[in-house]
């Protein structure tokens, strides 16, 4: 499939791991997580990150979108 050729190229490969390491932290951790949303929510954040949901396509495109909104959450509070 195309989305499935996309995933293969080694530059996105390395990009969508990226993005499922912070994505799964986050979601995997009540604290960090609710200090991540609390800082979200401050900014005009209206989604948590997401990252399952019925196809990989789809699925590709939430973690994409999520971790893409919550970029200057994530390093505002990476400076900390």
């Amino acid at each position: 499939t195309m989305i499935g050729n996309i995933c293969l190229f080694c530059t996105m490969k390395t990009i969508i791991l990226q993005m499922t390491k912070v994505v799964n932290f986050f979601n995997s951790s009540h604290y960090w997580g609710g200090q991540l949303n609390d800082e979200a929510r401050k900014l005009g954040v209206k989604w948590k990150m997401k990252q399952n949901c019925e196809s990989h396509f789809y699925a590709l495109i939430l973690k994409s979108l999520s971790v893409l909104a919550y970029w200057y959450v994530l390093n505002k509070v990476q400076r900390y």
